[in-house]
């Protein structure tokens, strides 16, 4: 079997909305950026993503689980850049400390820099 060379990833989404994660993935390859999308953090946490890689988590990620506390976990595991993903605004949501940002759910602009 011939294994391609990956380019490493620009950025991961964590989102339950289908429609969201299907919107990022169009935007992510217009820009030749390597997305890797997740619909649940059970899925992310089973996979190798690097520590130091761009994570965009939704703030509701549906059956009741909170992105704040998938986000706090993440950045206590050494993810370095995590943000949320939201249609709130940014002063409704109580930030865990070292998130990166809140981001509304649009693509980032500028993936990993805030």
């Amino acid at each position: 079997m011939h294994k391609e060379t990956q380019k490493p990833l620009d950025l991961v989404l964590i989102d339950d909305d289908e429609l969201v994660r299907m919107t990022w993935e169009m935007v992510a390859k217009t820009k030749g950026h390597q997305l890797r999308v997740f619909d649940n953090f059970e899925g992310f946490r089973a996979a190798n993503i690097g520590k130091g890689v761009p994570v965009y988590v939704d703030y509701e990620l549906g059956n009741q689980i909170k992105g704040t506390d998938v986000a706090k976990e993440m950045i206590e595991n050494g993810f370095e850049k995590v943000y949320l993903t939201t249609g709130y605004p940014e002063s409704a949501i109580e930030k865990p400390e070292g998130l990166f940002g809140v981001i509304k759910k649009d693509y980032p602009q500028n993936p990993g820099r805030s």
